[in-house]
């Protein structure tokens, strides 16, 4: 009797995929590709973020809400920009969101 693997199933690592390739397996389903897409864009985005707040938190803040707003949406994506220009432009709007929130 052949023994059982008890392993969780193999992820790929998508470090050497570009941009448009790991939206293309984020749009299907792929969450191990669109952590990558955050990982490879969260520096950036948090700089820019922080010209528009001014604050440390509140950049990191937006940058959050800004990958979670973009998981749940990745499906409409068209690529009609650069990944990093759509994940860009809906951090700006949630910094500027978060900021309209502050008393």
């Amino acid at each position: 009797m052949a023994a059982t693997s008890v392993h969780p199933p193999f992820r790929m690592a998508h470090t050497s995929l570009d941009d448009e390739r790991l939206v293309a397996l984020a749009q299907s389903g792929d969450r191990s590709a669109f952590d990558q897409l955050a990982e490879r864009h969260s520096t950036r985005l948090r700089r820019v973020l922080f010209r528009i707040t001014r604050d440390c938190d509140a950049a990191y803040d937006a940058v959050q809400e800004a990958l979670m707003r973009a998981w749940k949406n990745i499906a409409r994506f068209e690529g009609r920009a650069q990944f990093s220009t759509w994940l860009t432009r809906i951090g700006i709007n949630e910094a500027y969101r978060g900021l309209r929130r502050e008393p």
